[in-house]
């Protein structure tokens, strides 16, 4: 069955209190699904030692839960039939929040950390030079 993009941009289709097929929905279900898995592999596999880089995952986790866990609860209320809930407009707004979010990661993963790092090594590095006190014993 082939997707047609045109509905996307039909009022009617988009805020239709009642969508007909649920078909669709299996599918969504494994795309929230694996946003899930995937946010607890990050979780579980990458740990650096890096504040700025644990940040990062961090905020990485959080845009994959998030969404994830929007996407499921919208998915329930459409199985439910709870009319002014399970619109179609709110999981396209859920997939443009994430679109958005996915991108300002990317620029945040390529403009901004590595001013961030290239400052904490700076940082790092003059630390290492001043003098330290003693403790009293």
């Amino acid at each position: 069955m082939p997707i047609d993009f045109s509905k996307l941009l039909d009022k009617k289709y988009l805020f239709n209190i009642y969508p007909d097929k649920l078909s669709l929905m299996w599918y969504l279900l494994g795309f929230f699904g694996a946003l899930i898995i995937i946010a607890i592999l990050i979780a579980i596999i990458y740990r650096p030692e890096n504040y700025l880089k644990k940040e990062f995952s961090v905020k990485i986790q959080k845009m994959l839960w998030t969404c994830a866990l929007v996407g499921f609860m919208l998915l329930f209320f459409r199985w439910q039939y709870l009319g002014i809930l399970g619109k179609r407009f709110y999981l396209l707004i859920d997939f443009i929040i994430l679109a958005a979010w996915s991108i300002y990661l990317i620029i945040y993963k390529t403009l901004i950390l590595p001013k961030k790092l290239n400052f904490y090594q700076k940082q790092l590095e003059f630390k290492k030079y001043l003098p330290t006190r003693e403790k009293n014993k």
